[in-house]
């Protein structure tokens, strides 16, 4: 049976209105909360509470649906004919330091494939969404990855996305190399914004396109729909277009973009 739930279903509407309110709330908490992580670093209590609470929603609306999320349902269920995805706080360490721009991220994905997709930035009010085959928005309003013609690589805004502690500091020392330094090398930027927060800021053009070196995958699969859904491509180095638990490495952007950062990974 193929997938039919409407971009207005109610289950959706409940997860919408439940990462808005998250979003309102941990706004005026950004910077005020300690690092309560003992496993791993960059944990709040937040983080905690978004996910529990919207594991209880789920549960509770959706039974037949599984819950996969960063910190207490991290369990590879990418086999579950419904799976939510989610990152309570993407960009924690951004949080925890009182920036912008940290978000929220949930995916819903139907037999492997994301059909819906939330990306919020509370430090600006900025809800990203898309669903399967209807586009992607912003706050409501269509948006679309950058493709003003002529394209070249040279002065193409690329965001790479580099996490901390990559598991290959040599492979991303070179790579940062390449995308700088070649003849006609494209025009890079880092920050500390969520990495999903970045992917939405490729889809309404703000960048052209980005590279990601992650430690996990979690707002990726969010990220990839909205992008791919505002008429850019998202895959990994790899070049597979579904995102597995264990993807690290990805690229993605304008149709030209993507096609130029192919180009510079196939030298690599």
């Amino acid at each position: 049976m193929e997938y039919q739930m409407h971009m207005d279903s109610p289950l959706y509407t409940q997860v919408r209105d439940f990462v808005l309110a998250a979003g309102k709330r941990i706004r005026g908490r950004a910077g005020k909360l300690e690092d309560i992580g003992i496993a791993k670093s960059f944990l709040t209590e937040e983080d905690l509470r978004i996910e529990t609470e919207l594991a209880a929603l789920l549960a509770e609306a959706a039974p037949s649906h599984a819950f996969y999320a960063e910190e207490k349902h991290d369990q590879n269920l990418t086999e579950a004919e419904d799976l939510w995805v989610c990152d309570p706080i993407s960009g924690t360490h951004t949080f925890l330091a009182g920036m912008a721009h940290f978000g929220i991220v949930v995916a819903h994905v139907h037999r492997g494939e994301p059909v819906f997709a939330l990306v919020l930035d509370p430090s600006t009010d900025e809800l990203f969404e898309a669903h399967l085959g209807r586009g992607a928005t912003c706050n409501g309003a269509k948006i679309h990855v950058n493709d003003n013609l002529p394209f070249a690589a040279e002065g193409a805004r690329i965001t790479f996305n580099l996490t901390y502690n990559y598991r290959d500091p040599r492979e991303a020392a070179v790579l940062f190399r390449r995308l700088t330094e070649l003849p006609g090398s494209f025009d890079l930027y880092r920050n500390t914004n969520s990495f999903g927060v970045n992917i939405c800021h490729v889809a309404c053009g703000r960048y052209d396109g980005v590279i990601a070196l992650t430690k996990d995958s979690f707002p990726e699969v969010a990220g990839s729909l909205i992008l791919r859904e505002a008429g850019g491509v998202f895959e990994t180095f790899e070049g597979m277009h579904r995102i597995a638990p264990l993807d690290r490495r990805f690229l993605g952007g304008s149709k030209r973009a993507h096609a130029a950062l192919r180009s510079l990974l196939g030298e690599h």
